[in-house]
């Protein structure tokens, strides 16, 4: 909720895109309800003015691979790139909807604060596996393949978000079988306090 001198807007996102807003005169004659279904270029312009007030929530999807190992204990990692040796231990899916690069604006100054506390959300069929994280002001985000989450505080193009609670080596091995398919997809969520 935001509230300004002669208005009181309430922001509700839910499964369908909508902003409802309630105007509140002063003089208590008219209250005035405006259900918008906004486009969603709109949309995310609108909600970055108000980023301080909601969770940041991104969600990008991914394939297996046959080379998929995940037993990285530092990192873990989603690209963009098709292709995968058994050498990219830390990666858990290719082919993914965005990279680094990709996220949008809000998105990254939230990463870029010290303050943040990020929540990822790996799901495969019904499996889920959630990892902490945190976001640091020297991140560039600039990547245009990869997304890297990491333990350490080592900080490149490719990286998400250090001090991480996990890396790919704690993958639960059901998840890490299902994503050697080729034909299962994933979801890697994003979420910012």
């Amino acid at each position: 909720m935001f509230i300004c001198d002669n208005f009181l807007i309430l922001i509700k996102i839910k499964n369908h895109i909508f902003i409802k807003i309630f105007v509140y005169y002063r003089s208590n004659k008219a209250i005035f309800s405006y259900l918008y279904n906004i486009k969603s270029l709109f949309l995310r312009k609108f909600i970055s003015c108000f980023e301080n007030f909601y969770m940041l929530k991104f969600e990008i999807e991914f394939s297996g691979h046959k080379n998929i190992r995940s037993n990285h204990q530092k990192t873990l990692e989603i690209t963009k790139e098709s292709h995968l040796t058994p050498q990219g231990d830390c990666i858990i899916g290719v082919n993914a909807t965005a990279s680094c690069s990709d996220l949008p604006k809000a998105l990254k100054d939230k990463l870029k604060s010290e303050n943040s506390l990020i929540t990822f959300l790996i799901k495969v069929g019904d499996q889920e596996f959630i990892v902490k994280g945190k976001g640091h002001s020297e991140l560039t985000l600039t990547h245009l393949a990869d997304i890297v989450i990491r333990k350490s505080n080592f900080i490149c193009p490719r990286t998400l978000s250090v001090k991480c609670d996990k890396a790919s080596d704690l993958l639960p091995r059901e998840m890490v079988t299902l994503l050697q398919d080729p034909k299962t997809k994933g979801t890697f969520t994003i979420m910012v306090d």
